[in-house]
């Protein structure tokens, strides 16, 4: 009897560490993901903003000042949360744009619940206003910002 609930209790204990997890924010695949994310959307993101679409429609789909079009670095990624239940960390850091303007960038990474070996990412975009307004004063402001 004492055999087969010490088997049990190890069964138990070593069913704990097979438990998938997401990657963490600051894994090497994470990062490369977000600025993959980045880079492929990025042009449909600013595609959406009234004011840039206006402003490339009247210089023949070009405009004066230099938008990032990808992320060459992430630094300090940190989880912010992490929800048990379904796997899914929510991480903060700080993105250095090829425009040389950094901004605090929010992603999740999450398992996928048909392949646990397979993970999810999400940017959230809203990190680009404040660049996008900078660089449009700049341009309106002849550089003088």
């Amino acid at each position: 009897m004492y055999k087969a609930i010490m088997a049990v209790l190890v069964l138990v204990l070593l069913s704990g560490c097979f438990k998938k997890e997401p990657p963490k924010c600051s894994d090497e695949e994470t990062i490369e993901t977000v600025k993959e994310i980045f880079a492929k959307n990025v042009d449909e993101i600013y595609d959406g903003i009234p004011l840039i679409a206006i402003m490339k429609m009247g210089k023949k789909g070009k405009i004066d000042f230099h938008l990032p079009k990808k992320i060459v670095d992430i630094k300090d990624a940190l989880p912010v949360s992490y929800d048990e239940k379904i796997k899914r960390r929510e991480c903060q850091a700080t993105a250095v744009l090829d425009t040389n303007d950094t901004a605090q960038i929010s992603y999740t990474v999450q398992l996928s619940e048909k392949d646990p070996d397979q993970f999810y990412v999400e940017l959230k975009f809203d990190f680009l206003q404040p660049i996008l307004q900078k660089h449009m004063m700049q341009s309106f402001m002849g550089g003088a910002l």
